[in-house]
């Protein structure tokens, strides 16, 4: 019954609605979603993310290599690597949630610590990372604490 009602009440208004005002809605409406259709901005980070892509390929051999204490099924492939420092107030959390995350979807996980020597903070420099927590996926950099479903669509990627 409301839906009889509904194209009732719309034909009616249609057919108030001038000739000459249709024309010109449809007319807005086409040039809007042509709007829509247009080729795509060029994208302004592009030169960020190619500097990030190369610094993770250069630094890929020690990163992502399989280690005794890597997280995760035994011989899943390393997926993420996980900077954390004595002194930071998030890095534990950022452990704990990496460490569920590698075993629930079946990765490896590797977790560094600036206490582990120079070789770490070193790598982190030559990544341009500043700031612990961080992770490094095989495509992605990213600086501070992530919630672990945010981390999981980053390695989805």
């Amino acid at each position: 019954m409301r839906t009889r009602a509904a194209a009732a009440l719309l034909s009616v208004i249609c057919a108030a609605t001038p000739q000459g005002l249709a024309a010109q809605n449809a007319s807005d409406l086409r040039a809007r979603i042509d709007a829509l259709r247009a080729a795509p901005q060029e994208d302004p980070f592009a030169s960020e993310k190619a500097t990030d892509l190369a610094r993770i390929a250069a630094e890929s051999p020690w990163l992502f290599a399989r280690r005794s204490d890597t997280l995760g099924p035994v011989g899943s492939p390393v997926a993420v690597v996980l900077f954390t420092a004595p002194d930071c107030g998030s890095c534990a959390a950022a452990e704990a949630e990496l460490e569920a995350l590698a075993y629930d979807i079946g990765i490896g996980a590797t977790i560094m610590s600036t206490e582990d020597g120079a070789f770490v903070a070193a790598g982190m420099g030559r990544l341009s990372l500043d700031l612990t927590p961080s992770y490094v996926t095989r495509n992605t950099l990213i600086r501070g604490h992530i919630p672990a479903f945010v981390l999981q669509r980053y390695l989805a990627e």
